[in-house]
């Protein structure tokens, strides 16, 4: 049976007289007997305090490894898949899921000095579809032209070259490939590789390259399906003057550092000015930013993100839950102790607000030592982050992230996190010591 220490009886009818009369003494003496009703109930209270803890870390880390996938792969789309945008023509800017030779960006060179004059890295391209033939195996495959000198200026390709790889070369009919698909074909360095594929007027067109690198990046969109060869090699074959797209790199920002991946209203601005200015003198031409060119990608990121959200609720919940069942039997332990402290003079006020305190001040204890402990997890995970290279392999996630998993800091999540656990500690301690004391002073001494 719990029992108040002499001293909390003996200053309960001094703490009524000072509810009547609204004193803040009143507040001190309900704050310090909370804290000495905890110390009493030491284990009870690590026990809560810790699982409080743990549930607000375990938010914390989840929160940031969400978030950081968020931003990892909104980076990796933007530097190996659409830049920050493209320069299409009008007819393409109306269909930019399909690939189509036809609409040809004829005049792509002063273009692309306009766009270089105005400060944004470019790098013409052309995007088309073929089959990759290999001894006895093929594979429906995306082939890209790029220019050697200039797609390192927008894109990362080389930076994910495999040892021995080597670049493409302006005129040599080189391919370089991600490492899944070359993994499923069997294909090693120096292997020649036969593509099929239809030319801008319709002819069937047999290209073979030589597989001079092949590279392992972060997006495993690139790793499979996808190849690169020189543009002017693709160019010839596919008898093509222009190329189908322009893609541009970091956007100047106004402020002295280019922005290499601008989202918001900042990229919709940038976006809208450089159609106004390229319109007059490239009246065929339509800059389009990077969440057009992916949103298919976007749409799926946002069902993952109610998905995330629903798995953040259920941490909560179960923080809540824990809190909620502590503070149960706190209560439900104590009714005789309530009816004494009745007994002498205690109003029902002061009893309630001591349990919120009491409440209020696990609440604390528990969300800050989960914000140490999830503010270190998040530390960890930001500057090593996971490596699930040995769990998915080469399997997609839906995510442009592969091998290694990183963290984002959210100081919101961090700021909201304290104020939950102490919010609601407060808040369901309400319920079960509104029921204990609707009890009358007799019912309450007579509760086993």
């Amino acid at each position: 049976m719990a029992s108040l220490s002499s001293r909390a009886l003996t200053s309960a009818p001094a703490a009524s007289g000072a509810a009547s009369r609204g004193g803040g003494g009143n507040g001190k003496f309900l704050l310090r007997l909370a804290w000495r009703n905890l110390s009493r109930h030491r284990r009870r209270t690590v026990i809560t305090t810790v699982a409080l803890a743990v549930s607000v870390a375990v938010l914390i880390f989840m929160d940031s490894m969400l978030g950081g996938i968020d931003q990892e792969s909104q980076r990796n789309l933007v530097w190996y898949e659409t830049g920050s945008g493209r320069v299409v023509t009008h007819a393409q800017l109306e269909d930019l899921d399909q690939v189509a030779l036809k609409h040809e960006l004829v005049d792509y060179l002063p273009l692309s000095e306009a766009l270089s004059a105005r400060g944004i890295a470019n790098t013409p391209r052309v995007g088309f579809v073929g089959e990759l033939f290999f001894g006895e195996g093929s594979l429906p495959i995306r082939l890209i032209g790029i220019d050697p000198d200039t797609d390192e200026d927008v894109y990362r390709l080389r930076d994910s070259l495999l040892p021995d790889s080597s670049y493409l070369e302006a005129g040599i009919p080189g391919l370089i490939l991600g490492s899944w698909t070359t993994d499923d074909l069997g294909l090693s360095l120096g292997d020649f590789v036969e593509v099929r594929t239809r030319t801008r007027h319709g002819a069937m067109q047999v290209l073979e390259l030589e597989l001079v690198g092949i590279l392992l990046s972060p997006n495993p969109t690139i790793n499979r399906g996808v190849g690169y060869l020189p543009l002017d090699v693709a160019q010839y074959d596919l008898e093509m003057e222009g190329v189908t797209e322009i893609s541009l790199g970091a956007l100047p920002s106004g402020l002295g550092r280019p922005i290499a991946v601008p989202t918001g209203a900042f990229l919709n601005r940038e976006i809208e000015r450089l159609n106004a200015e390229l319109g007059a003198r490239f009246p065929n031409a339509a800059a389009v930013g990077w969440p057009q060119l992916a949103r298919d990608y976007l749409a799926l990121m946002e069902t993952k993100s109610s998905s995330n959200a629903m798995l953040l609720f259920l941490i909560l919940l179960i923080a809540a839950v824990g809190i909620s069942n502590t503070m149960l039997i706190a209560v439900y332990e104590r009714i005789r102790e309530f009816g004494m402290m009745r007994a002498l003079g205690m109003d029902d006020a002061a009893i309630r607000a001591t349990m919120v305190f009491e409440a209020g001040i696990i609440g604390l204890l528990g969300s800050m030592a989960g914000l140490v402990v999830g503010a270190a997890a998040t530390f960890w995970l930001v500057n090593w982050g996971i490596d699930v290279s040995g769990l998915y392999g080469d399997v997609s996630i839906g995510y442009r992230v592969t091998g290694e998993f990183r963290g984002a800091w959210n100081p919101g999540t961090l700021a909201t996190s304290v104020v939950f656990g102490v919010l609601a500690s407060m808040a369901i301690a309400l319920l079960p010591a509104r029921r204990a004391l609707r009890l009358d002073v007799v019912q309450c001494l007579r509760h086993e």
